[in-house]
């Protein structure tokens, strides 16, 4: 009974979403999907949903977005997304910034580290501060 306790405690660990924001801005895709990004693959917009997407580049990819929020010119969002395969690694850098004007400014940096195994596995580790 132990044995199968710890893995399903990793399971549902591995469920919580730990970080949750609605400052997102992405490509049109993406926001096709509602958001979600889970089939992404091989495209540098997987870096907001599915970070483990980037592990099926071929090649660098860049990705720079603005958007306005909530139909307001003043509450705004830019992006930019970048991406390169080395190899059999991935990494991959995202830079948000969402933000009123002369009210409040939140910026957020991302570091993803990915890696393919097999045709249909990838996985990655990231870092958002």
């Amino acid at each position: 009974m132990t044995f199968w306790f710890y893995p399903c405690i990793f399971f549902w660990i591995m469920l919580v979403p730990v970080w949750a924001t609605g400052q997102i801005t992405s490509s049109a895709r993406f926001l096709a999907m509602g958001e979600s990004g889970a089939a992404f693959g091989g495209q540098v917009e997987a870096l907001l949903g599915n970070p483990s997407g980037i592990a099926f580049m071929k090649r660098p990819a860049l990705l720079m977005g603005h958007r306005y929020l909530f139909h307001q010119p003043d509450v705004s969002v830019q992006t930019v997304q970048f991406a390169i395969p080395v190899m059999q690694h991935h990494f991959g850098l995202s830079l948000i910034h969402f933000g009123l004007p002369d009210a409040y400014r939140d910026l957020d940096l991302g570091f993803v580290y990915a890696r393919r195994f097999g045709p249909h596995l990838g996985v990655a580790l990231g870092i958002r501060h």
